[in-house]
């Protein structure tokens, strides 16, 4: 059996994962920025900014869900 969190436990946790969340945001509009500008060149290949766009929008939507996923598990084991 699992010991139970605190709500303050789950509550510390909860908004350290929110500022997480909130720094990789950041970084992912910085690179989505730079792929903005790029898009604007005529010397590159739209196809492949496209798939490398799309990578980088699910690849820190994984790296969020990694973050957020084990905390919403940890909501059966807080003891209110």
């Amino acid at each position: 059996m699992t010991e139970k969190l605190s709500a303050a436990e789950y509550i510390r946790k909860s908004e350290e994962v929110q500022l997480l969340i909130a720094e990789n945001r950041v970084a992912e509009e910085q690179v989505l920025d730079t792929l903005n500008a790029l898009g604007s060149r005529s010397d590159i290949d739209k196809r492949w900014l496209s798939i490398a766009r799309t990578d980088i929008e699910r690849g820190f939507m994984a790296l969020n869900r990694a973050l957020a996923e084990p905390l919403m598990n940890m909501l059966s084991e807080v003891e209110l």
